[in-house]
């Protein structure tokens, strides 16, 4: 975390480890953006991952909570598009994803209200929300 800058995560699957370049390049004059995941291969997977794991995406390396400015947050990539597969920690379900969507949002939510923190969900992924 920075102590001068603005500080910002970002969580969600694969497609933010591409955005979040941009994302860190654009707001470089006024905000430390890092991407809040551990995992090995850039991304937070399907949303029954991201929801089982969103407590340790939102922890340092060392184990303290995050307190950032800003948390963006997407999810959708690795829900689908096959329609019969799960596979944890890769692929999930697409008729799952609203609900898990649902249910990492109320955590965010409440996680943001008590670190006084903005949220904000990136659409980037194909899955449509309804």
């Amino acid at each position: 975390m920075s102590p001068t800058l603005k500080n910002v995560v970002y969580i969600g699957d694969s497609l933010t480890l591409g955005f979040s370049v941009h994302v860190r390049a654009n707001l470089s004059d006024i905000a430390l953006v890092q991407r809040g995941v551990w995992g090995q291969d850039g991304g937070d997977e399907e949303t029954a991952y991201g929801l089982y794991c969103l407590d340790f995406f939102l922890h340092s390396a060392a184990g303290d909570e995050l307190s950032p400015d800003l948390i963006l947050f997407n999810w959708g990539m690795h829900n689908g598009p096959i329609e019969n597969a799960t596979f944890p920690g890769q692929l999930g379900l697409p008729t799952n994803y609203s609900v898990e969507l649902g249910l990492i949002t109320e955590k965010l939510v409440a996680y943001a209200a008590q670190k006084k923190s903005l949220l904000a969900f990136v659409h980037v992924s194909p899955i449509s929300i309804h």
